[in-house]
């Protein structure tokens, strides 16, 4: 398994993943250590929750960058992208005030939990591109929706795949999970030559036992601000 610290990469997000969120300690490692687990099951330790800066979820599961399925988004899916990346790292405030107001309500915030009318306004934003479960809660660049049948939702999709190439992998020899992060994605190989199937949502079901979960459920991610 292969974890990723997407911050200040520009290439992993936004992002949906269909997985379980891990709770540090004892589960989190059991995910980490999962022997030959596929290289579609991926960790994202994540850095959110705005200005805060101390607010790190880890999620582990499959994921889907939007950037490769805008066949599958409806409407402009550019657009929507577009709105997400202009949220990352330094904001441009302009541009989110000018096309997406919600989103400008939804950036450089204190790390509190957005409001259920922030995440209305959020759900109804994503609607004419997405069809999506509820949104159940979420921070800055964090966001939870309830669990659900993926498949449903996300059939067909790209499934984003990642290895450590042996060069790489030598420097995490005492280490059952490679991580890659900004500095260092020349020693990974990633492909998105998977899709979302039954098998997969098949393969899932031995990481909800790792972490003691029926259902997953997805979360969308993008960029957290600096």
């Amino acid at each position: 398994m292969i974890e990723i610290l997407p911050h200040g990469t520009g290439v992993f997000l936004p992002a949906l993943i269909v997985g379980h969120e891990l709770p540090e300690g004892a589960v989190s490692e059991r995910v980490r250590g999962w022997a030959n687990s596929p290289e579609w099951v991926i960790t994202i330790h994540h850095q959110a929750g705005g200005m805060a800066h101390s607010i790190y979820p880890t999620v582990a599961g499959l994921v889907m960058r939007l950037d490769d399925n805008v066949e599958r988004i409806s409407g402009d899916g550019r657009f929507l992208i577009r709105g997400f990346r202009a949220m990352a790292e330094d904001p441009d405030r302009g541009l989110l005030r000018r096309d997406y107001p919600v989103l400008l309500k939804l950036v450089e915030t204190r790390g509190d939990d957005y409001s259920a009318d922030e995440l209305q306004s959020l759900h109804r934003l994503l609607g004419p591109y997405l069809t999506l479960p509820p949104i159940e809660s979420g921070r800055e660049a964090f966001v939870r929706l309830t669990p659900c049948d993926p498949l449903l939702h996300f059939a067909g999709w790209k499934v984003l795949s990642a290895r450590a190439l042996p060069g790489c992998r030598s420097h995490y020899v005492r280490e059952a999970c490679p991580t890659a992060e900004e500095g260092n994605l020349g020693g990974f190989a990633f492909s998105t030559e998977a899709v979302f199937d039954a098998a997969k949502a098949a393969g899932l079901e031995r990481l909800g036992e790792l972490v003691g979960a029926d259902r997953p459920r997805v979360f969308l991610l993008w960029e957290n601000c600096d």
